[in-house]
């Protein structure tokens, strides 16, 4: 276990795993490390469940659309790649360590690849360098900067920092759809993620000698879609924008409620004469599992009030998080797929 699992989700594994935990990742593991006895029969079950979660977990997702013949040529390529020997994949599906992430080249590194009940995928590590910001205290500096400090409301510290990723690239058994999944933890920017997703692409074409993934598929649509089909999840977080061009952007997370069901949000919407232009959706939805551990898989669709107020926008990013493992995101994955065929039928 790592904490590139959220603990959010490792609380859940290391339930599902009947494993003690306590409160966070850094209290677990002193506990399971100080204790008289460690879980080591476990050990093949949770790197297990690592390793689902790199396949899908806390992802920025695009997906391509491909011919038949095109899938067909694309699976049987990328079946021929050979994984190169490297520091990642002797480590995989482990983490770097720190010493070994300041040494690593950055770019993209092919460490595995898994045949599955319902895809094949390519596991690919990738080290980058984001830009950081970390809140300052101003106490900490020195007198004679306090002054100057004082006309600040904020001090903030921007640091380049080394990150390692678990890049995916999905090829459904069945279906047209191929997916690149791009590690995108809570804290890591937008636009670092944005360029992996860029980039994973481009090296998958070096690779293979072709661009398969030239088409990004349109998810706009499946925002108000899904906003109004009332048994479609719980709204936890939604925007649009009115005829008047002003924008609401609202966000709800109680237990079970959804925005939906929210009688302010409802009087909103009721009070208004015209239509509105949805751009933003985060949903989510309440799965019980065998063992009775519940899981909240999510899924944002977040445009922008411009794109709300054409009518018809353009976004090709799905971010899917908490998923506890692959059944949970292949859900998700399935709703997707159910709105794109309402939408092209």
């Amino acid at each position: 276990m790592e904490e590139r699992m959220p603990w959010t989700i490792a609380r859940r594994v290391l339930e599902e795993n009947k494993i003690s935990r306590s409160q966070g990742w850094e209290r677990t593991k002193k506990m399971l490390l100080d204790g008289d006895t460690t879980p080591s029969e476990k050990t093949d079950q949770l790197l297990s469940d690592l390793l689902e979660h790199t396949l899908c977990g806390e992802k920025l997702v695009r997906l391509y659309e491909l011919s038949p013949e095109e899938l067909m040529a694309f699976r049987a390529a990328a079946n021929t790649l050979e994984i190169p020997e490297s520091v990642a994949k002797n480590r995989y599906p482990l983490s770097l360590t720190e010493d070994q992430l300041k040494a690593a080249q950055l770019g993209h590194t092919l460490v595995a690849k898994h045949q599955c009940d319902s895809g094949f995928a390519l596991v690919f590590s990738t080290v980058r360098v984001v830009v950081m910001r970390e809140p300052l205290d101003a106490t900490t500096f020195p007198r004679e900067s306090a002054a100057m400090l004082s006309q600040y409301d904020e001090i903030v510290g921007l640091k380049n920092q080394r990150v390692q990723a678990m890049d995916v690239v999905w090829i459904p058994n069945e279906g047209k759809f191929v997916e690149i999944r791009a590690d995108f933890p809570r804290g890591i920017p937008f636009a670092a993620v944005e360029q992996g997703q860029l980039s994973i692409k481009l090296e998958l074409g070096k690779l293979l000698n072709v661009d398969y993934l030239h088409s990004s598929v349109n998810l706009f649509p499946l925002i108000g879609k899904m906003y109004h089909n009332a048994a479609e999840g719980l709204v936890v977080e939604f925007a649009f924008g009115t005829t008047t061009a002003s924008t609401k952007h609202e966000k709800m997370r109680r237990g079970s409620l959804s925005l939906r069901d929210e009688d302010y949000h409802k009087g909103g919407i009721a009070a208004l004469e015209d239509p509105i232009s949805p751009f933003k959706l985060s949903i989510e939805w309440e799965r019980r599992l065998d063992n009775d551990v519940i899981s909240k898989p999510e899924l944002s669709l977040h445009s922008n009030a411009r794109e709300g107020a054409a009518g018809a926008g353009l976004l090709i990013d799905a971010v899917v998080r908490n998923c506890l493992g692959m059944d949970d995101f292949q859900f998700v994955e399935d709703r997707i797929l159910h709105y794109l065929s309402e939408e092209r039928a």
